[in-house]
């Protein structure tokens, strides 16, 4: 970080290497992903059976859910973060209890869990 490094050495390495051909350019890079969300977060009304998935049905053979959907079933209370952290380590405990153990996730702390998804749920609660 010296002054004869940044100064002189970095842009002669810069040039000798062809590093400085793309000085100034500007690449515009398209995200790879975009949300679900659309920017008022407006209510929209969900399939029930999306719902019953968040908190009891984990067949995601069948079925998958989106933000939309979390976000519907919390701010309408047709279910809580609590629920779905409930139905997602009973899930974990029934892929490990097979033969052989499915073992997706090797360690977490169940009542750290709970406590996240109950705090959670407090302010969804709470708007």
């Amino acid at each position: 970080h010296s002054l004869f490094g940044r100064s002189v050495l970095l842009p002669f390495l810069k040039r000798r290497n062809n590093f400085d051909i793309m000085d100034g350019e500007y690449i515009p890079e398209v995200p790879t992903f975009t949300g679900h969300m659309s920017g008022n977060n407006a209510l929209v009304e969900r399939n029930p059976k999306t719902i019953e998935f968040l908190t009891k049905q984990r067949d995601v053979s069948t079925f998958h859910s989106t933000s939309s959907d979390y976000y519907y079933a919390y701010k309408t209370g047709k279910c809580t973060p609590y629920d779905v952290a409930k139905a997602i380590l009973r899930a974990i405990d029934e892929s490990n209890a097979r033969t052989p153990p499915l073992r997706a996730i090797i360690d977490y702390d169940s009542a750290d869990v709970y406590q996240m998804a109950l705090e959670s749920t407090n302010r969804w609660r709470l708007g």
